[in-house]
Formats: structure tokens, sequence, C-alpha cells
């Protein structure tokens, strides 16, 4: 059983901002055994500490949930795309296939082909539609 002195004590100077390593080493010096000041510091301190860690929880949920609302509100954008694909087929973007190995070129080649109206669907090689619409996502998230 801890003295009722001894917590008052541990808590008063906790209120004070007394770091917990000095308290132990003050109460020791006064005589109290290691096991009774390490078991009542800690208690009392960590309470401090169990309080900081679930308002931190408290403020990530709020963040959380406030970005997620935020989100589901949010107006989609649509992106119309003309119906174009009559006119189009794998010849129409030619250029676009021929770009070897420089991605980001072959990206602004597909970019200004889904600007105009282009359908990535219409590709049959996967390597070329992965392009094509990576062009597209990007367009619509500029378009926002």
């Amino acid at each position: 059983m801890v003295d009722d002195r001894l917590l008052k004590y541990v808590k008063d100077q906790k209120n004070k901002g007394v770091h917990p390593g000095n308290l132990k080493y003050r109460l020791r010096e006064a005589g109290w055994s290691d096991k009774e000041v390490d078991e009542l510091v800690n208690s009392v301190y960590s309470a401090r500490k169990m309080v900081y860690v679930a308002f931190a929880f408290i403020i990530l949920l709020v963040a959380f949930l406030a970005i997620l609302i935020v989100l589901l509100l949010k107006n989609p954008t649509t992106v119309v795309i003309k119906d174009n694909s009559s006119s189009y087929n794998e010849s129409t973007i030619i250029s676009c296939k021929n770009i070897l190995g420089m991605d980001l070129d072959k990206d602004a080649c597909y970019r200004v082909e889904v600007e105009n109206g282009f359908d990535c669907r219409l590709l049959n090689n996967p390597f070329e539609r992965t392009f094509c619409f990576r062009a597209l996502e990007v367009f619509v998230l500029n378009s926002q």
C-alpha cells in the first residue's frame, strides 16, 4: 500500500512539471525503496502519457473522418470523351506506338490523342493500352 502523502507529493511534483527521473532520484535519496518509487512514479506519470495518446488518437480519427467526408461529398467530375471511335483505328496512332523507350514522350503522345477523344479500349496491345489509360488518368485529374 502506497502512503497517501507520497502519492499526493508525486502528483504535485508532476503538476509542477518535475521530470520523473529527478523525482525518482529525490525520493530514493529521501529513503523510499526503489520498488515503491518506481511503481508510484511510473503509474502517476504513465496516466498522463495515456491521456496524450488517447487525445492524439482522437485527433487523427477526426482528421481521417473529415477527409473521408470531404472526399465522399465532393462532386465527381465527369469527363465526356467524344465518341469518335469509328474514325480511329490502330493506324491512327501509329506515331505513339513508334516512340521507343521514352515513356514521357509516349505519355505525351497518348495525352494528345486522349484529349482529342480517342478511346483507349480500341488498342489491342496491352502495353500501349497502359500508356493510353495513364494519359487518360492524367487528363481526367487535370480537368478537375
